[in-house]
């Protein structure tokens, strides 16, 4: 069990632990979890764009840094919102 299916870390295992405590384990790495980065939050963009944080993870190695081409795709969305 993982808090994402793009997160393989941390993992539990539910049919060891039994379910309860394997919930329990990942919901402390969710409340744990550091908030948005800077530049996300400032950012006029982040409606338009589809990062999360094991997008992050997988691109950055962080759960809170910006994935750039992300950012190129979520310009393009908002100006073809406009068109």
């Amino acid at each position: 069990m993982n808090p994402c299916l793009n997160l393989s870390k941390p993992a539990a295992r539910p049919l060891d632990t039994g379910f309860r405590a394997a919930w329990e384990h990942l919901q402390h790495f969710v409340d744990d979890a550091p908030p948005l980065g800077s530049v996300c939050l400032a950012c006029d963009m982040r409606g338009y764009c589809p990062r999360c944080p094991a997008w992050s993870a997988m691109e950055t190695g962080t759960l809170t840094e910006p994935v750039p081409y992300l950012c190129s795709i979520s310009r393009e969305r908002y100006e073809g919102m406009l068109a």
